[in-house]
């Protein structure tokens, strides 16, 4: 169009065609080449696409070589292609980040029995896919997975189905073969706690990968931490003995780590009636200037639905005693922004505590602005009452877990010279319910949560930042359901209406651009 509206034997054609040309050959050559350009523009908010600084540092300081063996069909099926191109890119990614410590051997099992046979002592096994096309139906095997070896030590991922979430998998795994140690958490049993093996599997499943799970009793009246490195406390029910409490105190004194899961009320799930927990922990806080509050949490925005049992059946309905909580930092959650916890309790920060602790208090969880406690409980159905009758002004933030890092002196030296390098740390959440198998299957992204606080707890805070990749979940708090409705059906239809009414005036313009009458001049 350009070359009809300019003479052909002046220089603007002659331009013209040059930088046709030019176009037509750099066009050519990032076809060709384009493939060994190394770099990217991650736009993404998290930097789904992009190392994060941790992995890089994880893997820079690995002292001996980690080999990464990618299996992978030449010829895969057509929605998993796309998955293989990232997976290359991301090993490619990994190696480069290495600084040598990182081998990355790409086999092609299709091709050859004997990588086939190869893929199998790794544990990727091949992964059926049925493919239906032009009226026929295949079944076809595929390989897509990687197997990883350090020193005598092996891991892998069998099947990558999205690139999403891969690399805190293959960075954990790394960071498992390459520990010289791997730190013991007692879970303590014999007080009504939830069952680690039992209500807990999930969570313990994963955090088993970093660590060694063992069972803690009371022996003699007390409990022997000597070799402990990480206490948890799954929501006793049943009185702990003061010996008890005594040993934990100079457990943290040494600079223990420990995570308490309380329930200051005890909840029934199936009557939904609620008594409270004479032997909850609350009175062992006190030392820490710290209260759990004798009450349940709810919020008026920021809640879970929960299937109920009606005469028609099972019925959804907004339960506020199911609050979804926030996260109040990013180090420590890594990244995990929310989580929902049945019917917790609220914390209080008090001025009080032990003589001797010198103590940082951080926010962890904490309802949105609409949260409110419910002190009498004396109805927890979907519809209660007191949904009703709360005010605005007796809603706002109501925090559900807390971090503790300090020092303190042991029981029997009340006027010890503490040791500033013997820092304890404490996580105390506000419910023992949200880390239960029946939450944490409808809710995966809270065993995460979790393991984010252990490996803290461990002071191994930058396995947290890894996982903290592609973890953010956006919700949406609505005012009511009006606004709901609003946005809902403006998503649907407004951006069309916006549309149209653009090219109505468009059209409008034009016409009237049309009878436009010009001057002779």
């Amino acid at each position: 169009l350009r070359g009809r509206s300019i003479s052909h034997h002046s220089i603007p054609y002659l331009q013209l065609r040059l930088g046709v040309a030019a176009l037509v050959v750099l066009s050519l050559l990032v076809g060709w080449f384009g493939s060994s350009i190394q770099g990217r523009w991650d736009l993404t908010e998290d930097k789904l696409f992009t190392l994060s600084p941790a992995t890089k540092n994880l893997l820079s300081g690995l002292d001996d070589i980690v080999t990464i063996r990618y299996f992978s069909s030449k010829d895969l099926p057509a929605e998993v292609a796309l998955v293989a191109r990232d997976v290359n890119d991301f090993l490619d990614d990994v190696e480069q980040a290495s600084n040598g410590n990182v081998k990355i051997i790409r086999k092609h099992p299709d091709e050859d029995e004997v990588i086939a046979d190869e893929a199998e002592r790794n544990f990727v096994p091949p992964v059926q896919f049925n493919i239906q096309s032009r009226g026929e139906f295949q079944v076809k095997l595929a390989w897509l997975g990687i197997g990883m070896t350090y020193a005598n030590k092996r891991e892998a991922v069998p099947y990558i189905s999205t690139i999403n979430g891969l690399e805190p998998i293959v960075v954990a795994a790394i960071h498992r073969m390459s520990k010289k140690e791997r730190k013991t958490v007692a879970v303590m049993t014999e007080h009504g706690e939830k069952n680690i093996n039992g209500e807990l599997t999930r969570f313990k499943r994963i955090a088993s990968g970093n660590h060694n799970f063992i069972d803690i009793t009371d022996q003699e009246g007390s409990i022997d931490l000597q070799f402990t490195d990480i206490l948890i406390v799954p929501g006793p029910t049943e009185i702990i003995r003061p010996s008890v409490y005594k040993a934990i105190h100079n457990f943290l004194a040494r600079g223990g780590k420990a995570l308490l899961m309380l329930d200051a009320v005890s909840v029934d799930p199936n009557n939904l009636t609620a008594d409270l927990n004479g032997a909850s922990m609350a009175d062992f806080l006190d030392d820490y200037g710290i209260e759990l509050k004798e009450n349940i949490v709810f919020d008026m925005r920021s809640s879970e639905n929960v299937d109920f049992a009606s005469p028609f059946g099972l019925v959804s309905l907004r339960y506020p005693y199911w609050p979804r909580v926030l996260s109040a930092e990013k180090r420590i959650s890594g990244g995990v922004d929310s989580a929902v916890m049945p019917w917790a309790s609220s914390i209080e920060i008090t001025a009080e505590g032990d003589p001797s602790l010198d103590a940082e208090i951080q926010v962890l969880m904490q309802t949105s602005e609409f949260g409110a406690v419910d002190n009498s409980f004396l109805d927890l159905g979907p519809e209660a009452n007191i949904f009703e009758t709360v005010t605005p002004d007796q809603q706002r933030e109501h925090i559900t877990a807390i971090a503790i890092t300090g020092n303190r002196c042991p029981t029997s030296e009340p006027g010890c010279e503490k040791n500033t390098e013997e820092l304890f740390r404490m996580i105390v959440v506000g419910d023992s319910d949200w880390l239960t198998d029946q939450v944490v299957n409808r809710y995966s992204d809270q065993v995460m949560l979790a393991a984010n606080y252990l490996d803290w707890l461990a002071q191994e805070d930058e396995l947290a930042a890894v996982r903290a990749k592609g973890a953010t979940l956006r919700r949406l708090t609505f005012n009511s359901e009006t606004h709901k409705d609003f946005v809902h059906w403006g998503s649907i239809a407004g951006i069309p209406v916006l549309l149209i009414v653009l090219a109505l005036v468009r059209y409008g313009m034009r016409q009237r651009t049309q009878r436009r009458v010009y001057s002779v001049e």
